[in-house]
């Protein structure tokens, strides 16, 4: 059998004689051994068993996904700043408004002859900081334990005061502090109550107050404990009674005989003028009697003018 050439111009894919030995021919890919744990085609199954991957990991698609995850990164850091500085903006916002309820609360304190720390101011709205701005607060909440209001020659101890002011403007200078609607509760305990009116003056119950007094009866001055339902007059601020109600070794004295003797003791009781802010209701428990109050455009001056 007539050999073929050997060499470079030779056929490698012809096939080979009986008398050639087997030849192995070259991947035309140019690919590794298969079961090369080297080659980045090659991966390992469960079994321990090496395998060819039928892939290869695209580079551009692997920059993309890098592409991605940079996106999402940048995206969370924005999220992450936008955050921190509404953080910092309610603090400082807090910070403010707490310096500043502080400084009202000190004014307060200082005007009512009490201590600072019992007084208790709340300012809502937000952003406080822009009072600044605008020189006004939405609302502003007080609570103080014990208020002595003098005017002329009167002085009046309130107890448990609650105030609550919507719009409050100039609110940074309280001696030109007008607030656009305001309403507020007290209380007036039995000791003041009897002082205002030179009687002793306690609960009857039923809403009820009962006062000692001296009544002419049959020309003689007899000491009765008369019951009455109080009230006030917004006009001119005095306490009132009505309904009185007393007996005499279970004898019922006529009203028309109580009705003088009830009006010497509200003539004596007149609440302080609070200017802009009206006397709404009394009324009395167990404790006390409790004033009601409301105005508007009321002058911050008028309440805390001592």
């Amino acid at each position: 059998m007539t050999s073929q050439p050997e060499g470079p111009g030779a056929d490698p894919y012809r096939r080979p004689g009986m008398d050639e030995p087997t030849r192995v021919l070259p991947d035309p890919l140019g690919s590794p051994d298969p079961l090369d744990p080297t080659d980045p085609r090659t991966l390992v199954d469960p079994d321990g068993v090496p395998t060819r991957s039928r892939g290869r990991r695209d580079p551009a698609g692997a920059s993309g996904s890098g592409g991605g995850a940079r996106r999402v990164i940048r995206r969370l850091a924005t999220v992450l700043l936008v955050v921190l500085l509404i953080v910092a903006a309610v603090l400082a916002d807090a910070v403010a408004r707490q310096r500043t309820e502080q400084h009202v609360a000190q004014q307060i304190a200082t005007q009512l002859d009490t201590r600072q720390e019992d007084v208790d101011v709340t300012i809502g709205g937000w952003p406080f900081l822009a009072v600044l701005a605008t020189d006004r607060l939405s609302s502003v909440d007080l609570s103080i334990p014990v208020a002595t209001v003098t005017r002329q020659d009167r002085r009046v101890t309130f107890r448990d005061v609650a105030v609550h002011a919507s719009g409050v403007r100039n609110a940074r200078h309280l001696d030109r502090g007008i607030i656009d609607q305001a309403e507020a509760s007290a209380r007036l305990d039995w000791a003041q109550l009897s002082q205002l009116s030179g009687a002793a003056i306690t609960s009857a119950g039923n809403s009820r107050v009962q006062v000692v007094r001296k009544v002419d009866v049959l020309g003689a001055q007899v000491d009765v404990q008369v019951s009455a339902v109080p009230g006030i007059n917004p006009a001119d601020r005095t306490v009132t009674f009505s309904d009185p109600k007393a007996s005499v070794d279970g004898i019922t004295i006529p009203a028309s005989l109580l009705g003088p003797a009830m009006s010497s003791i509200s003539k004596k009781m007149v609440l302080p003028d609070l200017g802009s802010m009206r006397y709404q209701s009394l009324t009395v428990d167990s404790r006390a009697a409790k004033v009601s109050m409301a105005g508007s455009q009321v002058e911050l001056k008028d309440l805390l003018a001592s």
